[in-house]
């Protein structure tokens, strides 16, 4: 998911995206944090925050993250106003 606007910091709303975005199929913490280019510390913030929130869910048998329906609605809202923004 490239960003519809170029900014010289990025805000959590946007790493929320990029996590998602990365889960969207099955993926461990280690792609997640490439993914998003975080530190492992702020990895594990995020992955709390949005498992709290049910952005994400975790399978322990396999280690992995998914997105879950109400991440990908999250996605498609975000991919909305980021259009509305550029317009």
């Amino acid at each position: 998911m490239a960003p519809l606007f170029v900014e010289k910091y990025r805000n959590r709303i946007y790493i929320i995206a990029q996590l998602l975005d990365a889960a969207s199929s099955p993926a461990t913490k280690t792609k997640l944090m490439y993914k998003a280019m975080l530190s492992y510390e702020q990895l594990k913030e995020y992955l709390l925050m949005l498992t709290e929130n049910d952005l994400i869910e975790y399978d322990k048998p396999s280690q992995r993250f998914t997105t879950s329906d109400t991440g990908f609605q999250f996605m498609k809202r975000y991919e909305d106003l980021s259009k509305l923004i550029v317009q």
